[in-house]
């Protein structure tokens, strides 16, 4: 083997090394974010839980913090929707950012649930008729 061989393999060695680390970084990167997502979910999930367990409505307009250590920002507001406006119904959306650590974006939306409320009474289902003999 010659010393052209030796440097042109071990250089091929070196690009495919690089690579490999490269790739591992980023899947990395990828892998946190992606708990930080999960996360973020089950934390909307023991938000929404814990409105429905003490018996209050989804607030249409506020914010706060919430999740192990506080780490997440929450916020909610309402949205229009024709279709549901018509029908006496809000649709709020809850949005849980993160605190700018190791996220791309410090305001970036982490996960949000859209939420269907009565905006008033609503009225009963019609009573079911019984068929005709």
């Amino acid at each position: 083997m010659t010393l052209v061989e030796v440097v042109a393999g071990l250089a091929l060695l070196g690009s495919l090394l690089a690579g490999l680390l490269m790739t591992k970084s980023a899947l990395g990167r990828q892998r946190a974010e992606a708990e930080r997502r999960l996360a973020a979910v089950r934390c909307a999930d023991e938000l929404l839980s814990d409105w429905r367990a003490n018996g209050e409505s989804v607030p249409r307009h506020a914010s706060g913090r919430a999740g192990p250590d506080d780490v997440f920002t929450w916020r909610t507001r309402p949205l229009r929707v024709e279709r549901v406006a018509d029908m006496r119904f809000d649709v709020v959306r809850l949005e849980l950012s993160a605190d700018g650590v190791g996220s791309q974006r410090d305001d970036a939306v982490l996960a949000s649930v859209d939420v269907l409320l009565s905006n008033g009474p609503v009225a009963a289902p019609p009573a079911a008729q019984e068929p005709r003999q």
